[in-house]
């Protein structure tokens, strides 16, 4: 069960709009180009507040992430970091914020930031 604060469809949005792969450009402005990918990430019958329901939204997210910056032959580890983090940060929940700083070293986000 979702956190009864927190809109299905707000999640889903959020997922969607957060979980992208910016591909690297060139040094120079001109040559460079950016793609976005989109994955959304089914978080019906999960309780983001529960420990369990954040272990369990925090692996579909973090696959999520994987499989956006899966090339074809491989997955770029820095992209899959970055996608985790911000679908973590733009969904603010924080059972799965703690859970993501404990596995990541992350340091915990500072109000207004």
């Amino acid at each position: 069960m979702l956190h009864p604060a927190i809109p299905r469809t707000l999640l889903c949005s959020a997922m969607a709009a957060t979980l992208l792969a910016l591909a690297p450009g060139a040094a120079q402005a001109d040559d460079s180009f950016y793609v976005q990918k989109t994955l959304h990430v089914r978080v019906a019958g999960i309780d983001a507040a529960s420990t369990a329901g954040a272990v369990q939204l925090y692996a579909r997210l973090r696959e999520a992430a994987r499989r956006v910056c899966d090339n074809g032959t491989s997955i770029d580890g820095d992209c899959a970091r970055r996608a985790l983090t911000g679908a973590v940060q733009a969904m603010d929940l924080p059972q799965v914020t703690r859970l993501h700083q404990r596995r990541t070293g992350a340091a915990p986000a500072s109000a207004g930031a």
